[in-house]
């Protein structure tokens, strides 16, 4: 009678335990930034995740805890109006775990706080959280130099961008 106890107990632990390690599947390195961009140009807003197993990711950026401006998975994109062939993720971004929203021409009205939210198999996962400051070209002013302009700059080296 002991034994049929002790393995039921270690059953019902380890099913526990995968259930545990099941809802998360994602992991975020969680990030709080300002992005400061000026009006037209483009504005990057970091996301970034690493997943354990072969899963179907969702990715939901939202704007102000309003409507998504895209929700994506690895077989389909959906972006909403107001950023409509404005927005882009990297190509195959569910597989190198970077869920970077590129905003091309931002405007003055894409100003506020964004956040990224990426679901593996469990729970959603809050990746980041960012600030976007856009700017009007006569009240743009770029802050001090620091290494996160770097890689925007290699960024636009590549050719991403006409």
């Amino acid at each position: 009678m002991f034994k049929r106890m002790a393995s039921c107990c270690l059953l019902l632990a380890l099913s526990f335990a995968l259930m545990l390690d099941r809802s998360h599947s994602v992991s975020c390195k969680k990030n709080k930034d300002r992005v400061m961009a000026k009006e037209g140009s483009h504005a990057f807003l970091p996301c970034i995740f690493t997943y354990r197993e072969k899963i179907d990711i969702l990715l939901i950026w939202q704007i102000e805890n309003k409507s998504p401006v895209v929700k994506a998975n690895s077989t389909e994109k959906k972006i909403w109006d107001q950023f409509h062939g404005r927005v882009r993720l990297i190509p195959e971004w569910y597989q190198i775990g970077n869920g970077t929203l590129w905003i091309s021409n931002s405007k003055i009205s894409d100003s506020g706080n964004y956040t990224c939210a990426v679901r593996g198999d469990g729970l959603a996962e809050f990746c980041a959280s960012v600030e976007l400051l856009v700017k009007s070209a006569g009240t743009f002013q770029l802050p001090r130099p620091s290494c996160i302009w770097i890689p925007l700059l290699l960024l636009s080296w590549t050719g991403l961008f006409p």
